[in-house]
């Protein structure tokens, strides 16, 4: 009888070591195939997507809804609005140009932010904030323009910024009556963001301003093929924009505590559906629904 179990015993170790191998071979071949596939994927820069090329890999809701905010009662509210106002305000400098309106508005405000979530405008070099993501035929890279937060932790804020005036400015009258470029970059990065962060039960909200106008948006799924996302009214009144970036961050402060000094990448065909936030719970992989769009979403530009 022990020679039986002894027997026994070696066929179920050889069987597990044939396991292995297969699972390493598996895992092999998987990575091949990723690497095939990339391979095939046109690299394109963020701030370049194409609504001829890639249009049919975004899907836009547009939420007739306020976006969420702080309570009007909440302390840091007031000494903001000032700030907003003041930056606002501020003249001789080139109001077209992204660089000049960073410098002499839209940083100083968002610094003023920083102050009152008791954390700080994060470096890109410190954060090495590299974004890319992976969709159907491209891949996109670029950076955020601003992070808020703390050089070992997840950001608190991520803000694309554009001029307050000219050609390249928000036009501000919703987000639908944006140039698609702009819709796209702020999606593209909140999904890098989101990909982090996929196990929550709320969702990570960026923010893209030029101070005058503010959207704030979400990315609630993606596929292989397909990136959705929700973007809120837009908010011009300083009070109501104060108050909700400040939720937005009180919001994304929840998220998650992994460190965001490294690159950020979501590999879409993994797939993410904020219908399912915890699929694990149930056990059961995250596929996002049909990327058929109801009426009230928009495709594309």
């Amino acid at each position: 009888q022990v020679g039986a179990v002894q027997g026994s015993l070696a066929t179920i170790h050889e069987t597990q070591a044939l396991i292995q191998d297969s699972v390493g071979a598996v895992k092999d071949d998987v990575a091949t195939v990723k690497t095939t596939v990339d391979s095939w994927r046109e690299p394109c820069n963020m701030s370049a997507a194409s609504s001829m090329k890639h249009r049919h890999n975004f899907v836009f809701d547009v939420s007739e809804d306020n976006p969420p905010m702080v309570d009007d009662s909440d302390s840091r509210i007031a000494s903001l609005v000032q700030h907003l106002l003041k930056c606002r305000l501020q003249s001789g400098f080139n109001k077209s140009d992204e660089a000049a309106c960073r410098s002499n508005a839209v940083d100083v405000f968002f610094r003023e932010v920083a102050s009152a979530l008791e954390c700080d405008i994060v470096s890109p070099d410190d954060a090495k904030s590299s974004l890319t993501v992976r969709v159907a035929r491209t891949v996109f890279s670029g950076h955020t323009d601003l992070l808020i937060g703390h050089t070992d932790t997840f950001p608190l804020l991520s803000v694309e910024v554009k001029p307050m005036t000219g050609g390249h400015c928000l036009k501000g009258d919703g987000f639908s009556s944006e140039g698609f470029r702009h819709k796209t970059q702020i999606v593209l990065q909140c999904a890098a963001l989101q990909a982090q962060c996929s196990g929550s039960p709320t969702l990570y909200s960026c923010l893209l301003t030029n101070l005058l106008s503010l959207y704030v948006v979400q990315v609630t799924s993606f596929d292989a093929h397909t990136i959705s996302s929700r973007t809120f009214k837009v908010v011009q009144d300083p009070e109501e924009f104060v108050r909700a970036v400040l939720r937005a961050a009180d919001a994304n402060a929840g998220l998650t505590a992994g460190a965001s000094a490294g690159s950020l990448v979501c590999e879409a065909a993994q797939g993410f559906n904020s219908d399912r936030p915890d699929p694990t719970a149930a056990g059961l992989p995250q596929f996002p629904q049909s990327s058929s769009a109801p009426a009230h979403q928009l495709r594309g530009g």
